[in-house]
């Protein structure tokens, strides 16, 4: 199916990333306006030790490999980090969503349970594909799962007033189309700024690491 381009758009982009209570900062965000390049990464199988170390390197390289195309970009992060594992296992394994933006059309790719919605119209709908968990809570699906990875893709295009929303897992509690709403209105730096806000004030500060990345589609 042909999806039809829209052209004249501009994007309007907040993100916002702070660390929880729980363990070692393990979050990191990209937003690469120039190329319209976002991921939001998360440490997985966090350990004192390692910190942001896997999401910092699945970030950085994402940004490095990346050439048009997200499947490839993200399965070459995959082996690249499961190389550097057979010198260092200390890396560590991450989660991550990550999208694309040209031309008005959004492509969206994900391995492990970063979320990422559509806001448009007043409601949302779901741009990932959540892995589910083992027995054991543990997932399946990871960079550096050891196995290869299974990406979930999806493309949609977009019309103005378009939010993408692409998060870390630490704030599921506020994406839900009354809280978005709240904030739609605003510019996204703000936004996306009060919505983590929201999201500690509702864990009253304890909790996982928060990560947010807000882009809106605008007539240019």
């Amino acid at each position: 199916m042909r999806i039809k381009k829209e052209l004249h758009l501009k994007l309007d982009i907040g993100y916002k990333s702070v660390p929880g209570a729980d363990h070692a900062y393990g979050d990191r965000v990209l937003a690469d306006s120039s190329r319209g390049l976002f991921a939001v990464a998360d440490s997985y199988g966090i350990s004192p030790n390692r910190g942001s170390v896997p999401s910092r390197l699945a970030t950085y390289m994402l940004a490095d490999f990346f050439k048009g195309d997200l499947r490839e970009a993200i399965s070459m992060v995959d082996r690249t980090m499961s190389k550097l594992c057979e010198f260092d296992d200390g890396i560590g394994a991450a989660t991550m969503t990550a999208a694309f933006i040209k031309e008005g059309v959004l492509s969206v790719a994900n391995v492990g349970n970063n979320p990422a919605y559509l806001l448009r119209d007043g409601t949302m709908a779901k741009l990932y594909t959540p892995e589910k968990p083992r027995r054991d809570g543990s997932l399946s699906q990871h960079i550096l799962s050891g196995e290869g990875i299974r990406l979930h893709m999806c493309q949609r295009a977009l019309k103005p007033g378009d939010i993408v929303v692409i998060a870390s897992d630490g704030v599921l509690n506020i994406l839900n189309p009354r809280d978005m709403l709240l904030f739609s209105s605003m510019r996204m730096d703000a936004a996306a700024s009060s919505l983590i806000d929201l999201s500690q004030a509702i864990e009253k500060g304890a909790g996982d690491d928060k990560s947010i990345i807000l882009v809106k589609a605008e007539r240019a």
